[in-house]
């Protein structure tokens, strides 16, 4: 009776174990989370009925603890505040790889979209892009036979593109919408239905913008708008939503990826309007001239108030709608 007893207690452990790997994994989906923990009761029960011991308390226990292993497991489908930069920067280099891809094979960018005869936006980069993502089987289902917002395109909406979508922004990842958007108008590197070829190597051209995070864009990633820096943006968002929220660290962190290099950028609360065109079109000496200010004053060797004076009195607009003293 004892060696039986022990071997229940065996059985019920490896069931659970089980039960634990794949709840923990994060790396199956949450209906495999409840096939193994229905698997891991039924077949506790089963074994314990097979050996002709009957307990219930241990049959209880087989079915109770699944269900809190797999509950508890649920947690990589909710926001991580601590490691949500970090996947942001995965997302914007893999965004930049499959950038890089279709570049390859076609010789220039994708267009950030794509018009109709009449001028209408029909279709986005980020649609072009998923071949090269890896969501061949979404491009195939996409029909570029009508709009993005047609019949059969809006049931794509719901489709879960994660590369496109911040793990903190949940406007993205409940709705469907895009976290990242490309920086397009006339002063930026990428804009227009117009393809445009993009040096991705260090060289001699200046480290421009590219791509941009932004939460709550309220953006279908279908959708073909963007981030504009142009004065009269519409339909697109206005580059000032860039410096008024973020993401990461309590809202004031947005990640962007800039080329050539290519070059990771963190836009944080210190950042102006001038700082930020200055990244857009490119003007090397006063992005230099600014990080330069910054490394001072993280040092010690120049107050907050004296950095506008420090960058020949520029007075830029703050994400606080308030200008450098």
């Amino acid at each position: 009776m004892v060696y039986l007893r022990c071997a229940d207690v065996c059985i019920a452990a490896t069931c659970f174990a089980m039960s634990g790997a794949l709840g923990a994994s994060g790396l199956v989906e949450s209906r495999y989370w409840v096939i193994g923990m229905s698997g891991c009761a039924v077949g506790g029960c089963v074994l314990t009925l097979y050996f002709r011991v009957y307990q219930p308390l241990l049959g209880a226990v087989a079915c109770v603890i699944p269900l809190f292993l797999v509950s508890a497991a649920d947690l990589p489908n909710e926001p991580d505040m601590e490691f949500a930069p970090i996947k942001c920067e995965y997302n914007l280099g893999t965004i930049l790889g499959a950038m890089m891809a279709y570049q390859e094979e076609h010789g220039h960018l994708p267009p950030t979209c794509i018009a109709d005869e009449t001028g209408r936006r029909m279709h986005s980069w980020r649609v072009l892009l998923l071949p090269y993502l890896g969501y061949e089987d979404i491009y195939r289902r996409y029909r570029f036979d009508e709009p993005w917002d047609g019949p059969n395109n809006r049931r794509l909406w719901d489709e879960r593109i994660e590369v496109y979508q911040c793990p903190n922004d949940t406007n993205a990842r409940t709705r469907g919408n895009t976290s990242y958007l490309a920086v397009v108008g006339e002063p930026a590197l990428w804009s227009g239905p117009m393809p445009c070829k993009a040096v991705f190597y260090a060289g001699l051209h200046p480290r421009r913008l590219l791509v941009v995070e932004l939460p709550n864009t309220g953006i279908r990633w279908t959708e073909p708008r963007d981030l504009s820096a142009d004065p009269d943006h519409r339909p697109d968002l206005s580059r000032d939503r860039l410096l008024l929220s973020g993401n990461h660290f309590g809202g004031t962190v947005n990640q962007a990826i800039a080329i050539p290099l290519p070059c990771r950028v963190a836009i944080d609360d210190e950042w102006t309007i001038d700082e930020l065109d200055a990244w857009i079109i490119g003007d090397t000496a006063k992005q230099q001239r600014y990080w330069r200010v910054r490394v001072k004053e993280a040092l010690g060797q120049v107050t907050h108030g004296e950095v506008s004076v420090q960058l020949n009195g520029t007075g830029a607009t703050k994400r606080d709608g308030s200008n450098s003293p």
